[in-house]
Protein backbone atom coordinates (compact mmCIF):
# COMPACT_ATOMS: atom_id res chain seq x y z
CA UNK A 1 0.00 0.00 0.00
CA UNK A 2 3.33 2.40 1.14
CA UNK A 3 4.54 1.25 -2.53
CA UNK A 4 1.53 2.65 -4.27
CA UNK A 5 0.90 5.31 -2.30
CA UNK A 6 4.68 6.83 -3.33
CA UNK A 7 4.16 6.07 -6.82
CA UNK A 8 0.59 8.10 -7.17
CA UNK A 9 2.65 10.99 -5.16
CA UNK A 10 5.56 10.85 -7.48
CA UNK A 11 2.79 10.93 -10.27
CA UNK A 12 1.02 13.81 -9.41
CA UNK A 13 3.88 15.73 -8.03
CA UNK A 14 4.93 19.01 -9.35
CA UNK A 15 8.22 19.25 -7.63
CA UNK A 16 10.89 19.85 -10.91
CA UNK A 17 13.19 17.07 -9.80
CA UNK A 18 10.71 14.29 -9.72
CA UNK A 19 11.26 14.68 -13.66
CA UNK A 20 14.53 16.98 -14.50
CA UNK A 21 14.40 15.30 -17.92
CA UNK A 22 11.05 16.51 -18.70
CA UNK A 23 11.89 19.97 -17.12
CA UNK A 24 15.06 20.74 -18.71
CA UNK A 25 13.52 20.15 -22.02
CA UNK A 26 10.47 22.44 -21.64
CA UNK A 27 11.79 25.14 -19.30
CA UNK A 28 12.48 28.29 -20.97
CA UNK A 29 13.98 31.35 -19.56
CA UNK A 30 11.39 34.41 -19.71
CA UNK A 31 11.87 37.45 -21.80
CA UNK A 32 14.77 40.14 -19.98
CA UNK A 33 12.66 43.58 -20.60
CA UNK A 34 15.15 46.75 -20.80
CA UNK A 35 14.60 49.86 -19.28
CA UNK A 36 13.10 52.48 -20.90
CA UNK A 37 16.16 54.23 -19.44
CA UNK A 38 18.28 52.01 -21.25
CA UNK A 39 20.78 52.51 -24.68
CA UNK A 40 18.36 51.05 -27.31
CA UNK A 41 20.09 47.88 -29.61
CA UNK A 42 20.54 48.81 -32.86
CA UNK A 43 18.30 47.10 -35.55
CA UNK A 44 19.54 43.63 -36.16
CA UNK A 45 21.61 44.24 -39.23
CA UNK A 46 24.06 46.81 -37.57
CA UNK A 47 26.56 46.54 -35.04
CA UNK A 48 26.64 48.54 -31.88
CA UNK A 49 30.33 50.25 -32.33
CA UNK A 50 30.11 50.18 -28.34
CA UNK A 51 31.90 46.99 -27.44
CA UNK A 52 35.36 49.14 -26.72
CA UNK A 53 37.10 46.78 -24.87
CA UNK A 54 40.08 47.32 -23.21
CA UNK A 55 42.69 44.35 -24.85
CA UNK A 56 45.61 45.11 -27.44
CA UNK A 57 47.77 42.92 -29.16
CA UNK A 58 50.34 40.40 -27.74
CA UNK A 59 52.49 38.13 -29.11
CA UNK A 60 51.39 36.38 -25.79
CA UNK A 61 48.37 35.42 -27.20
CA UNK A 62 48.38 31.92 -28.61
CA UNK A 63 45.28 32.30 -30.86
CA UNK A 64 45.56 31.80 -34.14
CA UNK A 65 42.36 30.41 -35.93
CA UNK A 66 38.43 30.10 -34.82
CA UNK A 67 35.75 27.54 -36.53
CA UNK A 68 32.67 28.01 -36.36
CA UNK A 69 30.78 24.19 -35.44
CA UNK A 70 28.04 22.43 -37.08
CA UNK A 71 24.96 23.94 -35.70
CA UNK A 72 22.60 20.45 -36.23
CA UNK A 73 25.20 18.28 -35.46
CA UNK A 74 25.54 19.59 -31.79
CA UNK A 75 21.72 19.85 -31.71
CA UNK A 76 21.02 16.73 -32.19
CA UNK A 77 24.20 15.39 -29.81
CA UNK A 78 22.61 17.91 -27.07
CA UNK A 79 19.36 16.26 -27.15
CA UNK A 80 20.92 12.25 -27.09
CA UNK A 81 23.29 13.14 -24.73
CA UNK A 82 19.95 14.97 -22.63
CA UNK A 83 17.95 11.81 -23.04
CA UNK A 84 20.66 9.46 -21.92
CA UNK A 85 21.99 11.29 -19.19
CA UNK A 86 19.46 12.68 -17.58
CA UNK A 87 17.23 11.17 -15.09
CA UNK A 88 13.31 11.07 -16.19
CA UNK A 89 12.60 10.30 -12.89
CA UNK A 90 14.26 10.03 -9.54
CA UNK A 91 13.29 7.37 -6.55
CA UNK A 92 13.19 9.76 -4.29
CA UNK A 93 11.66 13.10 -3.19
CA UNK A 94 14.28 15.64 -3.42
CA UNK A 95 14.45 19.40 -1.96
CA UNK A 96 12.81 22.21 -4.15
CA UNK A 97 16.57 23.74 -3.45
CA UNK A 98 19.46 22.87 -2.33
CA UNK A 99 20.05 22.60 1.42
CA UNK A 100 23.61 23.99 1.68
CA UNK A 101 23.42 27.20 -1.20
CA UNK A 102 19.68 27.75 -1.47
CA UNK A 103 19.95 27.56 -5.46
CA UNK A 104 16.90 26.35 -6.91
CA UNK A 105 14.89 25.31 -10.22
CA UNK A 106 14.26 29.32 -10.97
CA UNK A 107 12.87 29.29 -14.30
CA UNK A 108 8.96 28.89 -14.33
CA UNK A 109 7.41 26.09 -16.72
CA UNK A 110 4.02 24.81 -16.11
CA UNK A 111 3.25 22.33 -14.66
CA UNK A 112 6.13 22.83 -12.49
CA UNK A 113 5.26 25.46 -9.24
CA UNK A 114 7.84 27.73 -9.46
CA UNK A 115 6.85 31.06 -9.46
CA UNK A 116 8.15 34.33 -11.89
CA UNK A 117 10.29 37.04 -9.85
CA UNK A 118 10.62 40.67 -10.21
CA UNK A 119 13.78 41.28 -11.19
CA UNK A 120 13.00 44.79 -12.61
CA UNK A 121 14.03 45.78 -15.98
CA UNK A 122 17.77 46.02 -17.48
CA UNK A 123 19.28 49.17 -17.36
CA UNK A 124 23.20 48.13 -17.14
CA UNK A 125 25.64 45.16 -17.39
CA UNK A 126 25.22 44.72 -13.99
CA UNK A 127 21.17 43.98 -14.02
CA UNK A 128 21.86 42.27 -17.10
CA UNK A 129 24.18 39.90 -15.24
CA UNK A 130 21.73 39.68 -12.24
CA UNK A 131 19.52 38.35 -15.08
CA UNK A 132 21.15 35.50 -16.23
CA UNK A 133 22.72 34.85 -12.95
CA UNK A 134 19.40 34.16 -11.28
CA UNK A 135 17.36 32.84 -14.49
CA UNK A 136 19.47 30.18 -16.62
CA UNK A 137 22.59 29.94 -14.30
CA UNK A 138 20.97 29.61 -10.95
CA UNK A 139 18.86 26.82 -12.97
CA UNK A 140 21.89 25.00 -14.55
CA UNK A 141 23.67 24.80 -11.77
CA UNK A 142 21.22 23.44 -9.51
CA UNK A 143 20.35 20.87 -12.62
CA UNK A 144 23.99 19.90 -13.32
CA UNK A 145 24.31 18.41 -9.25
CA UNK A 146 21.25 16.86 -9.37
CA UNK A 147 22.03 15.13 -12.84
CA UNK A 148 25.49 14.41 -11.70
CA UNK A 149 26.01 14.27 -8.35
CA UNK A 150 29.86 13.81 -8.61
CA UNK A 151 29.68 17.89 -9.49
CA UNK A 152 28.42 19.07 -6.27
CA UNK A 153 31.09 20.75 -5.42
CA UNK A 154 31.19 23.08 -8.39
CA UNK A 155 29.24 26.56 -8.67
CA UNK A 156 28.95 29.87 -10.55
CA UNK A 157 31.18 32.00 -8.76
CA UNK A 158 30.76 35.91 -9.73
CA UNK A 159 34.45 37.58 -10.73
CA UNK A 160 34.39 40.67 -8.09
CA UNK A 161 38.01 41.89 -8.92
CA UNK A 162 39.01 45.36 -10.73
CA UNK A 163 38.37 45.21 -14.45
CA UNK A 164 38.93 47.88 -17.33
CA UNK A 165 35.68 46.50 -19.11
CA UNK A 166 33.84 46.36 -15.89
CA UNK A 167 31.31 48.52 -17.19
CA UNK A 168 30.66 46.55 -20.59
CA UNK A 169 31.18 43.11 -19.37
CA UNK A 170 31.00 41.16 -16.60
CA UNK A 171 31.74 36.83 -15.87
CA UNK A 172 31.39 33.85 -13.62
CA UNK A 173 33.17 31.04 -13.44
CA UNK A 174 32.00 27.34 -12.75
CA UNK A 175 34.19 26.93 -9.90
CA UNK A 176 35.24 24.07 -7.66
CA UNK A 177 34.39 25.74 -4.57
CA UNK A 178 36.31 23.48 -1.92
CA UNK A 179 39.47 24.10 -4.49
CA UNK A 180 38.99 27.71 -6.51
CA UNK A 181 42.37 27.43 -7.99
CA UNK A 182 42.79 28.46 -11.61
CA UNK A 183 43.04 24.58 -12.29
CA UNK A 184 39.66 24.08 -11.13
CA UNK A 185 37.91 26.37 -13.41
CA UNK A 186 36.69 24.02 -16.25
CA UNK A 187 34.25 26.99 -17.80
CA UNK A 188 33.66 31.26 -18.00
CA UNK A 189 30.91 32.75 -18.61
CA UNK A 190 30.72 36.56 -20.28
CA UNK A 191 27.78 38.45 -19.85
CA UNK A 192 27.60 41.84 -21.95
CA UNK A 193 24.10 43.35 -22.04
CA UNK A 194 22.28 43.74 -25.47
CA UNK A 195 22.98 46.88 -26.65
CA UNK A 196 26.82 46.31 -26.48
CA UNK A 197 27.25 43.15 -28.09
CA UNK A 198 24.18 43.44 -30.60
CA UNK A 199 23.08 40.50 -33.10
CA UNK A 200 25.65 41.97 -35.53
CA UNK A 201 28.71 42.18 -33.46
CA UNK A 202 27.73 38.22 -31.82
CA UNK A 203 27.53 37.08 -35.84
CA UNK A 204 30.86 38.73 -36.47
CA UNK A 205 32.06 37.12 -33.31
CA UNK A 206 31.66 33.50 -34.20
CA UNK A 207 32.48 33.75 -38.36
CA UNK A 208 35.84 35.55 -37.14
CA UNK A 209 38.22 33.47 -38.65
CA UNK A 210 41.55 34.53 -36.80
CA UNK A 211 43.41 37.15 -34.32
CA UNK A 212 46.87 38.33 -34.97
CA UNK A 213 48.62 38.86 -32.49
CA UNK A 214 51.06 40.99 -33.97
CA UNK A 215 48.42 43.34 -36.10
CA UNK A 216 48.03 47.61 -34.95
CA UNK A 217 44.93 47.35 -33.84
CA UNK A 218 41.76 45.02 -33.33
CA UNK A 219 38.57 45.37 -34.89
CA UNK A 220 35.55 44.70 -32.27
CA UNK A 221 35.10 41.21 -32.83
CA UNK A 222 38.88 40.25 -32.56
CA UNK A 223 38.76 42.61 -29.06
CA UNK A 224 36.38 39.74 -27.73
CA UNK A 225 38.09 36.87 -29.02
CA UNK A 226 41.08 38.33 -27.00
CA UNK A 227 39.32 39.47 -23.80
CA UNK A 228 38.24 35.41 -23.87
CA UNK A 229 40.99 33.75 -24.48
CA UNK A 230 42.85 36.10 -22.27
CA UNK A 231 40.21 35.14 -19.36
CA UNK A 232 40.34 32.03 -20.04
CA UNK A 233 43.99 31.32 -20.58
CA UNK A 234 44.60 33.06 -16.79
CA UNK A 235 41.85 30.38 -15.73
CA UNK A 236 43.24 27.66 -17.73
CA UNK A 237 39.49 27.01 -18.44
CA UNK A 238 39.46 25.56 -22.34
CA UNK A 239 35.52 26.14 -22.17
CA UNK A 240 32.95 29.40 -22.15
CA UNK A 241 29.74 30.74 -22.67
CA UNK A 242 29.43 34.54 -24.29
CA UNK A 243 25.53 35.56 -23.51
CA UNK A 244 23.64 38.55 -23.61
CA UNK A 245 20.82 36.99 -22.01
CA UNK A 246 18.88 37.12 -25.10
CA UNK A 247 21.85 35.25 -27.55
CA UNK A 248 23.78 32.30 -26.05
CA UNK A 249 27.15 31.28 -28.44
CA UNK A 250 29.07 28.25 -26.47
CA UNK A 251 32.83 28.12 -27.43
CA UNK A 252 36.45 25.95 -26.29
CA UNK A 253 40.09 26.32 -27.08
CA UNK A 254 41.92 23.43 -28.08
CA UNK A 255 44.33 22.09 -25.96
CA UNK A 256 47.65 24.32 -27.37
CA UNK A 257 45.12 27.28 -27.10
CA UNK A 258 45.76 28.62 -31.02
CA UNK A 259 42.36 27.35 -32.01
CA UNK A 260 38.58 28.68 -31.08
CA UNK A 261 35.81 26.22 -32.10
CA UNK A 262 32.32 28.63 -31.21
CA UNK A 263 28.48 27.49 -31.89
CA UNK A 264 25.61 29.12 -33.78
CA UNK A 265 23.96 31.86 -31.41
CA UNK A 266 21.34 30.14 -29.67
CA UNK A 267 18.21 32.26 -28.50
CA UNK A 268 16.83 32.05 -25.27
CA UNK A 269 13.68 31.17 -26.11
CA UNK A 270 14.20 28.23 -28.52
CA UNK A 271 13.14 24.63 -28.45
CA UNK A 272 14.44 21.08 -29.22
CA UNK A 273 16.85 21.63 -27.57
CA UNK A 274 16.21 24.05 -25.07
CA UNK A 275 18.64 26.57 -24.23
CA UNK A 276 19.39 24.85 -20.70
CA UNK A 277 19.99 21.43 -22.70
CA UNK A 278 22.17 22.77 -24.31
CA UNK A 279 23.85 24.82 -21.49
CA UNK A 280 24.23 21.40 -19.11
CA UNK A 281 25.19 19.76 -22.34
CA UNK A 282 28.04 22.46 -22.06
CA UNK A 283 28.83 22.29 -18.81
CA UNK A 284 29.16 18.27 -18.81
CA UNK A 285 31.86 18.87 -21.95
CA UNK A 286 34.02 21.08 -20.09
CA UNK A 287 33.59 18.91 -16.74
CA UNK A 288 34.31 15.73 -19.01
CA UNK A 289 31.56 13.74 -18.08
CA UNK A 290 31.53 10.75 -20.47
CA UNK A 291 29.48 11.29 -23.36
CA UNK A 292 29.81 14.58 -23.71
CA UNK A 293 31.25 16.73 -26.69
CA UNK A 294 35.07 16.38 -26.40
CA UNK A 295 37.12 19.24 -28.32
CA UNK A 296 38.33 18.68 -32.02
CA UNK A 297 41.91 17.87 -32.29
CA UNK A 298 43.89 20.28 -34.54
CA UNK A 299 45.99 19.19 -36.94
CA UNK A 300 49.75 20.46 -36.80
CA UNK A 301 48.88 22.05 -33.87
CA UNK A 302 52.26 23.04 -31.25
CA UNK A 303 52.57 20.73 -28.42
CA UNK A 304 51.42 22.70 -25.26
CA UNK A 305 54.35 24.54 -23.56
CA UNK A 306 53.49 25.93 -20.10
CA UNK A 307 53.85 29.41 -20.11
CA UNK A 308 53.23 32.00 -17.74
CA UNK A 309 49.79 33.61 -17.61
CA UNK A 310 50.08 37.12 -18.69
CA UNK A 311 50.58 39.57 -16.22
CA UNK A 312 47.34 41.92 -15.10
CA UNK A 313 48.00 45.51 -14.39
CA UNK A 314 45.92 44.95 -11.44
CA UNK A 315 48.61 42.22 -9.70
CA UNK A 316 51.14 44.78 -9.36
CA UNK A 317 49.53 47.89 -8.34
CA UNK A 318 48.71 48.10 -4.63
CA UNK A 319 45.29 47.53 -2.79
CA UNK A 320 43.08 50.30 -3.31
CA UNK A 321 44.65 52.59 -6.09
CA UNK A 322 42.11 50.94 -8.43
CA UNK A 323 39.57 53.11 -8.64
CA UNK A 324 41.67 56.42 -8.17
CA UNK A 325 43.89 56.01 -10.76
CA UNK A 326 42.04 53.77 -13.66
CA UNK A 327 43.35 56.40 -16.86
CA UNK A 328 46.78 55.77 -15.57
CA UNK A 329 46.05 51.87 -14.65
CA UNK A 330 45.23 51.85 -18.40
CA UNK A 331 47.71 53.75 -20.52
CA UNK A 332 50.31 51.50 -18.81
CA UNK A 333 48.46 48.04 -19.78
CA UNK A 334 48.67 49.66 -23.43
CA UNK A 335 52.30 49.82 -22.79
CA UNK A 336 53.02 46.43 -21.03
Amino acid sequence: MIDIFKNISKAISTTPETSLHSYIQYARPPPMPLSSTAPKPPPSAHKSHKNHLQVEPNPRRKLQNMHLLHGEFLSERVRQFTDQHVPKDTDSFLEDSDIETGVRLSIPCAPFDIQLQNLGRVVDVESTHKWVKYYPLQTLQRAVHLAFPESADYRFTDFRGPDLDEDIMRWSTWTCHNSPSAYNTPAVVFVQPPWILSLADFESFIRCPSVYSFKGTFASDERLWAKIWDVCFQRKSCFFIVTTYWGWVLGAFSKAWSNGFVTRIHDFSESQPTILESLLYWIASAMGIEGSWQVPEVSNEPAFIQIESPCLVRDIMPPGSWEADRRALLALSVLT
